[in-house]
């Protein structure tokens, strides 16, 4: 019997390798110019955005920016990876959460705590990512490592906000308040930003802790 953990791993693992492997398939191997498709539409995108929005942005920002269009660009479709495991995760975490709240069984922010917690194993995979970027930043000097690495943690980080939010959200399904709920969640969206990174280090932190089970 699986647990509603590894169906929601399941659920966004398999679409992002299938399309992994079909764009490799298609790049490399059909010779299809996805990346250069995908560059060339992001740089006008970005150009037009510029156009339209050049009397709201400051000189040297606009100047900075346009000096810098290659490279945005190449950075830009560089994390697309990682982007798309995030929209998926996003997708699947939203629809559990809709599923379990329509279904009246019990209110979502309770079933948080039964999802678990990610295998104790990843924290290794997101040290490892670590070291490759700091191995291409100081000795191999490698852009494909690069890339793997930053995408690697942009995906990890994604993942450990998602369960810091778990753990949040298991905590406010313990009281009894909406307007306790609605406050957080708003002060969340509000601060983002900031709140995010102790969001993560929450969601690390749980693989040694493990919150809800406090």
């Amino acid at each position: 019997k699986w647990n509603i953990l590894r169906i929601g791993v399941t659920a966004v693992a398999v679409p992002w390798i299938t399309g992994a492997v079909g764009f490799l398939v298609a790049q490399f191997v059909l010779g299809v110019p996805l990346i250069e498709l995908a560059s060339a539409n992001f740089a006008d995108i970005l150009k037009q955005f510029l156009e339209m929005k050049q009397t709201a942005i400051s000189a040297p920002q606009l100047s900075y920016i346009q000096n810098n269009l290659p490279e945005i660009t190449n950075f830009a479709i560089g994390i697309m990876p990682a982007m798309m495991f995030l929209f998926g995760m996003l997708v699947v975490a939203i629809s559990i959460l809709v599923v379990r709240t329509v279904s009246k069984k019990r209110g979502s922010l309770a079933y948080l705590k039964e999802v678990g917690q990610f295998p104790f194993w990843f924290v290794w995979v997101i040290i490892g990512f670590g070291c490759a970027y700091f191995a291409e930043c100081y000795v191999v000097q490698n852009t494909y490592l690069k890339l793997l690495a930053i995408n690697g943690l942009i995906a990890c980080a994604g993942i450990y906000f998602l369960q810091g939010f778990m753990v949040i959200s298991c905590w406010l399904g313990k009281g009894r308040s909406p307007l306790l709920r609605l406050a957080v969640y708003g002060h969340f969206i509000a601060f983002l930003q900031v709140v995010s990174i102790a969001n993560n280090a929450l969601g690390l932190s749980d693989q040694w802790v493990d919150y809800r089970n406090k």
